[in-house]
Order: C-alpha cells, then sequence, then structure tokens
C-alpha cells in the first residue's frame, strides 16, 4: 500500500524509493531565496502526495476487481440432480410392473438395458436372421434359455436343389417315360390288370379301347400311372429319413400330418379325377388322360414341396419356442460368456 509521511519527506509508492531531501540553503542567501526554496519543496511534496494518492486508488480499484473475480470463480455448491432413470432403448420407457428391464448384451449407457417384451418382438421380427441371437450393436451374442431343445435338423438350398433341382426333375421325367413303356408291356402280358381291375374292376369299353391300342395316349397312361408309384414311395421314405433326425415326434407330427396328407390326397389324382371324368363322360377317356399327364407332370415336383414343407415346420416349431434372454447383470458382476 502507498504510504506518504509529512516532515523530512518521506514517499513510498508502490515499493518505490522516496525523493532526496532539499539541501539546506547557503549561509548568507537571502531569506526570499529560503522561502522559495521551501514553497517549491512543499509543492513538489504536494504533487507527489496526490500521484500516490492517484495510484493508490488505481490499485484499490484494481484490488477490488480482482476480488470480484476472484469470488465468480470459486466453485458452488454441489449439484442435487437426481440419478438418470433407467429406461428400454426401444420404447424409453422405465421398467414396467411384470417387465423389467433387463441388460441382454454387453452395450452401456443409454443402450444397455431393455424391456424383455420388446426385446421378444425385435427377436421375432428378424427370426433367422442375426438381430435373433446377437446384439447388432456390441456383436454379443445373447444367452437363451429355450424351453425344450430347438429343431436342427434342415434341408439346405443346396440340398433342395440337388434332390428336385430343374435338371433332376427332367431327368426324372425321361425315368418315368422308360418305366412306363416297360409297365405297359408287363401290363399286356398280364392282360391289362391295371385298366381292368386295379383303376377299375368295371372300365367302360372305350377306355379299355384306348388303352390296349398302340397310341400316344396309352403310354401316357402309363406314364400317370408310374407318377403316382414315385409319388406314394416318396411319402413312405421320406418320413423314415425325417424322424429319427426329429428331437420332438409328437409337436412335428401335429405341425406337419395335416399338410401332408392333404397334399398325398391331391397327389392320388390318377384314381380321383378317373372318377370324375367318367361321370362326367364315360365316352371321353381322352380327357382323362389329358389332365392327369399335366397334374403327374407336377407330381414330379414333390420332392422339392415335402423338403420345404419339412423346412417349414421345424422353423414353426423353433420360433415357438424362441426362448427367454437371460439378464447379464448378476448382483454386481456383468456375465460376459
Amino acid at each position: 500500500m502507498p504510504r506518504a509521511h509529512s516532515g523530512n519527506v518521506v514517499v513510498h509508492i508502490l515499493g518505490g524509493e522516496a525523493p532526496p531531501s532539499p539541501p539546506p540553503p547557503p549561509p548568507g542567501s537571502p531569506p526570499s531565496s529560503v522561502a522559495s526554496d521551501t514553497a517549491s519543496a512543499t509543492s513538489n511534496t504536494a504533487s507527489t502526495t496526490s500521484d500516490a494518492a492517484s495510484a493508490a486508488g488505481d490499485t484499490g480499484s484494481i484490488t477490488s476487481s480482482t476480488s470480484e473475480s476472484s469470488l465468480c470463480l470459486l466453485p458452488g455448491p454441489p449439484s442435487q440432480t437426481p440419478p438418470a432413470v433407467p429406461e428400454c432403448r426401444f420404447c424409453f420407457e422405465p421398467a414396467l410392473a411384470g417387465d423389467p428391464l433387463i441388460a441382454p448384451c454387453l452395450c452401456s449407457g443409454s443402450s444397455k438395458f431393455v424391456h424383455d417384451r420388446c426385446l421378444r418382438k425385435w427377436r421375432l421380427m428378424n427370426y433367422g436372421r442375426a438381430p435373433f441371437v446377437r446384439c447388432m450393436e456390441c456383436r454379443a451374442a445373447y444367452r437363451i434359455r429355450y424351453r425344450w431343445p430347438r429343431e436342427t435338423y434342415r434341408f439346405t438350398p443346396a440340398q433342395v436343389s440337388q434332390v428336385a433341382g430343374n435338371a433332376r426333375t427332367l431327368f426324372l421325367s425321361f425315368t418315368c417315360l422308360f418305366a412306363a413303356l416297360f409297365l405297359r408291356t408287363l401290363d399286356k402280358a398280364a392282360g391289362y390288370q391295371l385298366a381292368r381291375g386295379i383303376l377299375d374292376p368295371y372300365p367302360d369299353k372305350t377306355f379299355i379301347h384306348l388303352v390296349v391300342s398302340d397310341t400316344v395316349y396309352a403310354v401316357l397312361f402309363y406314364f400317370s400311372a408310374i407318377a403316382w408309384v414315385m409319388t406314394t414311395l416318396l411319402y413312405i421314405l421320406l418320413p423314415t429319413v425325417i424322424l429319427p433326425n426329429i428331437r420332438h415326434h409328437d409337436r412335428y407330427v401335429k405341425t406337419a400330418i395335416l399338410p401332408a396328407i392333404g397334399s398325398y390326397v391331391l397327389s392320388l389324382h390318377f384314381f380321383w379325377l378317373y372318377y370324375f371324368c367318367k361321370a362326367l363322360d364315360p365316352q371321353s377317356p381322352e380327357a382323362y388322360i389329358n389332365l392327369e399327364l399335366a397334374l403327374a407332370t407336377v407330381n414330379l415336383w414333390t420332392p422339392r414341396y415335402l423338403m420345404q414343407l419339412h423346412n417349414k415346420c421345424v422353423d414353426g416349431l423353433n420360433r415357438s419356442n424362441y426362448g427367454a434372454v437371460l439378464d447379464r447383470v448378476v448382483g454386481d458382476r456383468i456375465v460376459v460368456v
């Protein structure tokens, strides 16, 4: 702080040195000179005191400003903001009664928690894709507890294409054609028992005449018969391949039995279409053979249909057994595996 003293002029302004005292008047000098020097010194002292006061005022204002700035920089009281309530990252709602929040993956922050109901809906929307079994943010696999073991035996697209592809179906068509020629030869030797007894115990003469004639209709009739035989064998043999690999036979049979029986009844058109055409016009067997040829060609695609039906049934069983995603937060620990 600046200080000023009277008498011998001693002035300390912001650590500065005091000005030297005026020299005493020489002996014999006139009094007016002494008075003049004394007035001059007094004026200098007053000026110095005024400068010191001005400096003191400036210093005080700086000190006041500094004090105010220091007060502004002081930290305030600790924040009283309540902690954030965890919410579902799908619906942005907190935990609900009967539907708590779980942490199904390794995500943190606002993406950590999710309702079990919301997660189940999201997984079912993405059934058969990656989001059904893992989080697409942190890529961690869900820990899923299924109600029963899931079915894993399915026909891959490569297997379906190999068994029921276009080339294989064309090969099967030629096989049926050659088998029809061989069957016609055997039936001719047996007195045409296929047309007279197996198909119809009391056939119309027009139909018998068409079957025994050396026309393309006779060959197509036996082609349809071979297609029906091969379809029946397929419906018998395919379950013997599938069922040993199914874990829950009762559930699988309940799911697959009605579509399988319905498709097999349709494949019996070799019989029911004959009686339908006979009831409409027994004198036109050509109409029956033409319609039967078209449906017999469709029968060649039965392997593809049955394989796809099996995959659909397995997917339906697994979809109903979607399982429950377990919470990774157990107490204070996070289950990583």
